[in-house]
């Protein structure tokens, strides 16, 4: 008999052990983190709510970082509570980066080094970095859209930031090269939070195989 119950033991556990191998990369794929990054103020409703809303439908963990803590304050004065701070943020503590637009973002985001160096950062590491509207000029200036094609808002100056940066810019509503997503504007939002799902899925099940090979 007590043979027997120790056999049942062996063959339980042996059941149960793949199932505690799952790897990093796949518990990430399917509850990926997001930071979301919004300027202090006059940051574009649209393009926070939407994404936010695709994201967490998806099962996405979303953190909201902004230069300070508190609150923010979008275009329709709503009101937004920050989690932490962009210096306060580490590689390690997301998956994908988003930058959310609005003018907001070229007055207190274009020329913010924290927030260059953790976009730098974040490429380096193969993070999905994204931005929509006028944002994808805060990664132009950070150098990461270099060689690379873009979207943004349809607005000249914003234009001539991709391009002097070395962006390929594109007319169109979403693009996504590589772990790079860009938009153009709130119409697109939700699209974007797609894609950049997507850009996790795909960035996700490549980690997965890799770490399968290495075995």
């Amino acid at each position: 008999m007590r043979r027997s119950i120790w056999l049942l033991s062996l063959a339980t556990l042996a059941f149960a052990s793949p199932v505690a191998m799952d790897t990093d990369s796949e518990a990430s794929s399917r509850h990926p983190r997001i930071v979301m990054i919004v300027a202090p103020r006059e940051f574009t409703d649209r393009e926070y709510n939407d994404p936010r809303s695709v994201f967490e439908a998806k099962g996405a963990l979303v953190t909201v970082a902004s230069t300070k803590t508190a609150h923010a304050v979008s275009h329709d004065l709503a009101r937004l509570r920050i989690d932490t701070t962009i210096r306060e943020l580490t590689l390690d503590q997301f998956d994908a980066i988003v930058v959310v637009g609005g003018t907001g973002a070229l007055t207190y985001l274009l020329d913010d080094e924290a927030l260059r160096n953790l976009i730098v950062a974040a490429s380096r590491s193969n993070k999905i970095v994204a931005a929509i509207c006028v944002a994808p000029a805060v990664l132009a200036r950070a150098g990461v859209l270099r060689n690379t094609p873009a979207t943004c808002y349809p607005d000249r100056r914003i234009i001539a930031i991709l391009k002097m940066n070395g962006a390929d810019y594109a007319e169109r509503s979403v693009v996504v090269s590589g772990r790079i997503v860009t938009a153009n504007g709130p119409e697109s939002a939700k699209d974007f939070a797609v894609q950049v799902l997507e850009a996790l899925r795909t960035l996700g099940a490549r980690c997965a195989s890799d770490t399968r090979a290495q075995i």
